[in-house]
């Protein structure tokens, strides 16, 4: 019955949601991009909390010994019409089918993808065919790499081609940053809500690295505000000072409650390369205060680690020997399957079967069925070809921010380009240590779409320049004819 109520429901407000989407394409995006963590469980798991998950403490504390679950025990994915109706999908599918007819009955010319969407479309089509004629479990390995991968793809190509000047992506960054700030207030009331100290948060994500990517995004497109201060060309702020502020102090310790290494080492590398890099752009007396906070910082931290039981922190999950054994005997066994494969890989979604079936001691510790790196995956499951087609993904993202770093006009533009490369950093480096680039219904949309409305922005300046000449052919481009010169940020 309440299937059948939600399929009436989703025919009545699908053509209104197409309409919008077509007068106000990017506010739609904007609304769901500020709601989307709650609104997709209240549709994929109607039953539970929205806002986050209560669960015992066994289930959420690092010191409880995870179980090893066997390969044979995990039920295959089946087609279900509440997994079909996965809000994601069924958002950008309409935006797709807005953007087909727009191209189609527009005469103007559309878009032409950059770089990154091309290797994008590439690394796509990879996984696509892996998952039809290579993988054992061909429905669960189209999920993944439709809801893990195309997706948050599309929320790149969507707000490279939505963000057109500086007011959109104003808009963009606030709606980021206060679905940020709830999203902490969540986390903060979840862990005040459990009584153990070292209970790892995870707010309405089903995974703690999904949590972390989003609070890394949300950090420091919240830093590009406050940088911004003494920019003469930044005329409006992002946020106001309490907001900004909150989420500055506040993001850092829902990073800290996840109490998982590989997040910690991902955002302390991150801000280190912000630092690095961005030390040429800001004042002596501005570094002179961020030393002082930073020192400051390290004193606070210092003095909270000496409070807290070391001993049962040392011999828990943050310190287990154990566990770091384990995770390089299963990263060996994932290399000898790359090696065994090193083309197109053993199929997506399969590496969990092969590890089972190879698995191997290291230190008297036996290798895990997972293999906890994304990028090793990416190598054991796609080959060669699928690791050389994301890393193009990642090379092209961060020659375009490294271009506008080293050639913006504006300091305001230098800011951007070392931001999107520490999002890059805090986010790949975690996916070295967990299949954080696997996780579907997450926040990998937030990583691209807030790179995306960068690159749009700036890809302006070529794509004005080449339509001018378009609708002029015939005219000679003189001195005076010609337009502005405007130099381009983005390779194309």
């Amino acid at each position: 019955m309440l299937t059948v109520v939600f399929l009436v429901c989703l025919l009545i407000w699908v053509p209104i949601l197409f309409y919008h989407i077509e007068r106000h394409s990017l506010q739609v995006l904007l609304v769901w991009l500020f709601i989307a963590p709650i609104a997709t469980n209240l549709v994929i798991l109607p039953n539970s909390n929205p806002f986050f998950n209560i669960r015992g403490k066994g289930e959420t504390s690092w010191r409880a010994t995870p179980k090893e679950i066997k390969y044979t025990e995990i039920p295959t994915a089946n087609l279900t019409l509440r997994g079909m109706l996965e809000p994601n999908r069924i958002l950008l599918s309409l935006f797709i089918v807005v953007f087909i007819l727009r191209s189609s009955l527009n005469t103007k010319r559309w878009t032409a993808m950059d770089g990154t969407e091309i290797w994008m479309c590439i690394f796509s089509i990879i996984l696509v065919a892996s998952s039809l004629f290579y993988s054992i479990r061909t429905v669960f390995g189209l999920r993944t790499a439709l809801d893990a991968f195309i997706i948050p793809f599309l929320g790149y190509f969507f707000a490279r081609r939505l963000v057109l000047q500086e007011e959109s992506l104003r808009k963009l960054v606030q709606a980021t940053g206060y679905m940020g700030s709830y999203l902490i207030i969540l986390c903060l009331l979840e862990y005040v809500l459990h009584r153990d100290l070292f209970y790892r948060v995870a707010g309405p994500y089903r995974s703690i690295n999904l949590l972390y990517v989003a609070i890394s995004v949300i950090f420091f497109i919240t830093v590009l505000d406050l940088v911004q201060k003494n920019d003469p060309q930044t005329n409006k702020r992002y946020f106001p000072w309490w907001i900004r502020y909150f989420i500055l102090f506040s993001a850092p310790v829902i990073i800290l409650l996840t109490w998982t290494r590989g997040e910690w080492l991902g955002f302390m590398l991150a801000v280190v390369i912000f630092v690095f890099l961005g030390r040429r752009l800001i004042s002596h007396r501005f570094k002179l205060a961020m030393v002082g906070a930073g020192l400051l910082l390290l004193m606070i931290i210092a003095i909270a680690t000496s409070q807290l039981p070391t001993k049962e922190l040392a011999s828990g999950r943050i310190g287990q020997a154990t566990n770091v054994y384990g995770r390089f005997a299963t990263w060996l066994v994932g290399i000898q399957a790359g090696i065994e494969h090193p083309i197109f890989g053993i199929g997506l979604n399969d590496s969990r079967a092969f590890l089972e079936r190879r698995n191997q001691q290291l230190k008297g510790v036996r290798s895990y069925t997972t293999l906890h790196n994304s990028l090793l995956s990416i190598f054991v499951e796609l080959g060669s070809i699928g690791l050389l087609a994301f890393l193009g993904i990642i090379v092209s993202i961060i020659r375009m921010a490294l271009t506008l770093y080293r050639r913006g006009r504006h300091l305001r533009d230098q800011w951007r380009g070392v931001v999107i490369i520490a999002i890059m950093v805090a986010y790949l480096v975690d996916a070295l240590f967990a299949l954080t680039l696997y996780l579907s219904y997450g926040s990998q949309i937030y990583v691209y779409a807030c790179i995306g409305g960068i690159a749009g922005l700036y890809s302006q300046n070529t794509r004005h320049q080449s339509d001018w000449l378009v609708d002029h052919p015939t005219q000679q481009v003189t001195t005076a004819a010609r337009p502005p010169k405007q130099k381009s940020f983005v390779h194309l």
